[in-house]
């Protein structure tokens, strides 16, 4: 990375800060190691750091991020396959767990009533709508969808009556926390009344961006 690099990141941290035309080390950049020089032959004030600062875990996560690749925006299609792949991703990984899982939205499609995969083993069932999306994406999962998603599941079981007689749980998998705080805190208040209903974040080993 070029030192231009470098000073926008160190910035970004607020490590440094710019004082009129100098850069300046700010109380927390000192804490990691920011000393300040003065060079007297070109009457220039620049920071400098100690050489262990390239193992400070907060500079290198700073570096990483900043590497990262910009985000692509994905096509409709990609969308599809990539909400696809992390449905059989999840099925297989309740198998896993010893539970039957049935991939309805795969079997129904769009008559799938939001339910993606139906997981069952003895007398537990759970009816899982997945989300792969991006994680520094706008979409957020609010309380509108919980409530959303219980609306469906409730008129799914009312249609097949079958389901009555299992310890059903509605349940969020999602592959990156992108849950927004208004489902977090609903949810919680609909599990204080006795209700099954809960998330998770499970990541998947290898997903599209």
């Amino acid at each position: 990375l070029t030192g231009i690099v470098i000073n926008k990141i160190l910035l970004e941290l607020k490590w440094i800060a710019i004082s009129g035309k100098w850069k300046i080390a700010t109380e927390i950049g000192v804490t990691h190691g920011a000393v300040e020089k003065y060079d007297t032959k070109t009457k220039v004030k620049y920071v400098m750091w100690e050489e262990k600062v390239i193992e400070n875990k907060i500079f290198i996560q700073a570096i990483n991020h900043f590497k990262k690749p910009p985000y692509k925006k994905t096509t409709a299609e990609e969308k599809i396959e990539k909400g696809k792949a992390y449905e059989s991703f999840i099925a297989n990984y309740y198998r896993d767990l010893g539970y039957t899982s049935v991939e309805n939205g795969k079997l129904n499609g769009k008559k799938d009533m939001g339910i993606d995969l139906i997981v069952k083993k003895d007398k537990e069932i759970i009816f899982i709508q997945c989300k792969n999306w991006n994680e520094e994406g706008k979409w957020k999962i609010t309380h509108t969808d919980i409530l959303a998603f219980r609306a469906r599941a409730r008129d799914f079981v009312e249609a097949k009556p079958i389901f009555k007689s299992y310890n059903l749980t509605i349940r969020y998998t999602i592959s990156g926390d992108f849950i927004h705080l208004s489902a977090v805190k609903h949810i919680e208040e609909i599990q204080k009344n006795g209700k099954k209903v809960d998330y998770e974040i499970i990541r998947m080993e290898e997903s599209i961006a």
